[in-house]
């Protein structure tokens, strides 16, 4: 489980790789960040 309680998913790369490999090209089909923004106000009987 994740931070959120959310089922977490993952795949094994299945090629070996050199013991000293820094980087490994990969394809991301989904991410997602959370943060935080300012306040949302509403304006009561606001005309567009």
């Amino acid at each position: 489980m994740g931070k959120l309680g959310l089922k977490l998913k993952a795949a094994i790369i299945q090629e070996p790789m050199r013991a000293n490999t820094v980087n490994i090209e990969a394809e991301l089909f989904h991410y997602s960040q959370i943060g935080k923004s300012d306040d949302i106000m509403i304006a009561k009987n606001a005309y567009i």
